[in-house]
C-alpha cells in the first residue's frame, strides 16, 4: 500500500446512473464508486464524502469549483479542455431504444429527427443528440433515466438515449420487460472517466492516474462484477 500524500482537499460529486453509480438499500455503490474507493484505500486516503446531484448541477459544479471531482463522465474532444481526466473505468456505448409499438426502421441519426428523444439534461446523451444534429424542440430534457423510461413505456416520448451496461439496471429497477422496448440504434462509443477541475495540479492527477493503472487487476474484478469490460492498460 503507498503512503499518503499530500494533496488539496477534494469533494466529489456523482449522478445516480446504474451500473456505474447509483443507491442500492440507501448506500452509494456502482462500478466507478467501488473504484475511486479502492484508490482512496492504495493511497491510504480516508474514505470520503460522496455527493449524489443530479448531472446537470454536479458538471457545473466542477467545471467552475476548484478541488472538485465528477464522475463518471464520457471523455469528449469538446469536453476534453475543460476537465483533468482519470481512467477511463469502463467504455460505454449509448443506444436509441423505443417502445414495442415504435416500427420506424432507423439507419443513420438523421432518421430520428422527426421523432421526440428523451436524454438526461447536459450529460453526453443530450451532447451527442445535438452534436448528431437533432432538432432541440425533439430532445426532452429530463434529469433522471427513470423519467425518460417512465415516459418511454406511457408512449409519451418516441425514444430514449441511453447506455447500454446502464439499460438491463432500468429496466429491472423499474420491472420491465426486455420485450417492452427495442433498441433500434447504436449511437456511439465513449471512455467514461473521474473528471477533475481543470485547476487541478498535476502532480495529483498523474498520481490518481498511477494509482488507477497499479490496481489494474482489482479493477477487473469489480468490472467483472457489474458485466463491463475493462480498457486495457495505456487507452487513454
Amino acid at each position: 500500500m503507498q503512503t499518503s500524500f499530500a494533496q488539496p482537499q477534494l469533494t466529489y460529486y456523482t449522478e445516480n446512473y446504474p451500473p456505474s453509480n447509483y443507491l442500492e438499500n440507501g448506500k452509494l455503490t456502482g462500478v466507478s464508486v467501488e473504484t475511486l474507493k479502492a484508490i482512496w484505500q492504495q493511497l491510504n486516503i480516508p474514505a470520503q464524502p460522496i455527493h449524489l446531484v443530479p448531472w446537470a448541477r454536479g458538471y457545473k459544479i466542477v467545471e467552475n469549483t476548484p478541488n472538485t471531482v465528477l464522475f463518471t463522465m464520457a471523455k469528449t474532444k469538446a469536453r476534453t479542455p475543460h476537465f483533468k481526466w482519470v481512467g477511463p473505468l469502463y467504455i460505454a456505448e449509448h443506444l436509441l431504444i423505443s417502445g414495442k409499438q415504435f416500427k420506424a426502421k432507423i439507419n443513420s441519426m438523421s432518421d430520428v429527427y422527426s421523432y421526440s428523444i428523451a436524454a438526461i439534461k447536459s450529460d453526453i446523451s443530450e451532447i451527442t443528440l445535438i452534436k448528431k444534429g437533432v432538432p432541440n424542440e425533439k430532445i426532452v430534457r429530463i434529469s433522471q433515466l427513470r423519467q425518460g423510461i417512465l415516459m418511454l413505456t406511457n408512449d409519451r416520448i418516441d425514444l430514449m438515449i441511453i447506455s447500454r451496461s446502464a439499460l438491463g439496471n432500468l429496466l429491472k429497477n423499474h420491472q420491465i420487460k426486455e420485450s417492452d422496448i427495442q433498441i433500434v440504434y447504436s449511437v456511439n462509443r465513449l471512455g467514461n472517466y473521474f473528471a477533475f477541475h481543470k485547476d487541478t495540479p498535476n502532480n495529483l492527477i498523474d498520481q490518481f492516474q498511477s494509482t488507477f493503472d497499479q490496481i489494474y487487476p482489482i479493477r477487473k474484478k469489480i468490472n467483472k462484477k457489474y458485466k463491463l469490460l475493462t480498457p486495457e492498460l495505456g487507452i487513454q
